[in-house]
């Protein structure tokens, strides 16, 4: 008997150990601690191995100076650590670092061109002009340094919308009414130097790009219910995700939630599902998450692209969950890895789920801020929230990076029977949200 059990038990320990020998490697580029806490959940952790890297200084600054040090640091690193693929959802300066890394070393990514396209957006809408122009709105490139001459060439009359060709969240997106308003806006809508130049020298190492990030873009305003479509390329194979309604604070482009699934009409998100598919087929774009934000307008019946992030939205991910029970995450990790899609087999919890943004519109600073107890005592009520702290007590508002417009300082995911459920759920939850502001 203590023969039989003993083979047993060496059996079980060789079954673990092939088990943990064949999961999947993943290199994590700027993880932030929700999404590491994401990650080691069992239905991830189980399958893969994550290695975590930070390429950011303090201050948001590459540590390496260069784009192109840093992939090759990252490459010396990590190159013979036997990736099976390279995980990114931080937009600027990871995700390109992330997609160059991937190429050097053969592992799935997007190409650089395609990913550089969709970040620089005077030359994403030229690509959406070409491939899908009825979903694209009017536009044209400003140049800071010769405002009257950009005027001239402009095929847009006043108002229309100005906004950095490269940029982060929504800063410097702005409506100008008259000249004046302008030429007043102009340089405010500009991000620092030493924000622009990093990616100015990677647009032109790996593309044929006339224009750097050193530009506006102009474009004729759009009106209507705006949402995001998130979606993803996987072994050549394109597939929509899901579709998300977005909601602004009132009279700002400041986003106050996403709600997940959206209440828009069944043909109207066949016609955005059906225009994803044209624009990034046409940017031959594969082996990734792409979201692209998009209008509809109810008056015209017309459906606008209004931008292309080439990654995931890692602020979604547990919504697809409260749903229908599977995490954005899990499918990424499968793309990266050109793994199996994981099939969903269930329902989730919830028929609805939103992320909620937390703003002021008032710099200060932080006086009170939400405890570990706090949180604790918050999961005991709303066991499968998610929520994420930007600022704590002790700090400034404007310490976190920004939109220009507000001061985000916490996210809150939820999810609910119905709206009403959902919208009474997230007021309670927030109240248990200790935050205060002088």
């Amino acid at each position: 008997m203590i023969k039989k059990t003993y083979i047993i038990l060496t059996f079980s320990l060789m079954i673990s150990s092939w088990l943990a020998a064949v999961k999947k490697q993943v290199l994590v580029i700027n993880a932030i601690p929700s999404e590491i806490k994401e990650l080691a959940r069992q239905t991830m952790s189980s399958h893969y191995r994550f290695i975590f890297h930070h390429i950011y200084n303090s201050d948001y600054s590459l540590q390496h100076g260069t784009i192109k040090k840093t992939v090759r640091k990252l490459k010396k690193k990590y190159g013979d650590c036997q990736l099976d693929g390279i995980l990114c959802t931080q937009d600027y300066l990871g995700y390109i670092c992330s997609c160059l890394l991937a190429k050097k070393l053969k592992l799935p990514g997007p190409s650089p061109l395609s990913v550089l396209t969709c970040q620089h957006k005077y030359y994403s809408r030229i690509a959406q002009a070409k491939y899908v122009p009825s979903a694209t709105p009017s536009f044209g490139l400003i140049d800071p340094k010769n405002i009257e001459k950009s005027l001239a060439t402009l095929p847009l009359t006043f108002p229309f919308f100005i906004k950095p060709v490269k940029a982060y969240f929504s800063f410097g997106a702005t409506r100008v009414h008259t000249k004046p308003e302008l030429k007043d806006a102009i340089h405010s809508s500009l991000p620092d130097k030493s924000f622009l130049q990093p990616f100015n020298a990677v647009l032109a190492q790996h593309t044929p790009y006339k224009y750097s990030a050193n530009y506006l873009l102009a474009e004729s305003i759009l009106e209507g219910q705006q949402c995001t479509v998130e979606g993803f390329i996987h072994k050549g194979s394109l597939y929509i995700l899901g579709i998300i309604d977005s909601a602004m604070y009132p009279g700002t482009i400041s986003f106050h939630h996403f709600t997940y699934p959206s209440k828009l009409p069944q043909k109207i998100q066949r016609g955005m599902a059906a225009i994803s598919h044209d624009v990034m087929r046409g940017l031959h774009f594969d082996n990734s998450f792409f979201n692209i934000e998009m209008m509809y307008n109810p008056q015209s019946d017309k459906i606008s692209i209004i931008e292309i992030n080439p990654r995931s939205v890692a602020q979604f991910a547990d919504l697809y969950e409260k749903v229908h029970g599977i995490n954005s995450y899990e499918i990424m990790l499968a793309v990266v890895t050109k793994s199996p899609l994981p099939i969903c087999k269930k329902d989730g919890n919830y028929k609805i789920a939103a992320s909620f943004a937390l703003r002021t519109f008032t710099n200060g600073h932080v006086t009170k801020s939400p405890s570990e107890n706090d949180l604790e005592k918050i999961y005991e009520i709303f066991p499968d929230a998610r929520i994420q702290l930007h600022v704590q007590k002790g700090q400034k508002l404007s310490a976190a990076l920004q939109d220009g417009k507000s001061y985000l300082y916490a996210v809150i995911n939820l999810g609910g029977k119905d709206q009403n459920d959902l919208m009474k759920r997230f007021v309670a939850c927030k109240k248990l949200l200790p935050y205060a502001f002088a």
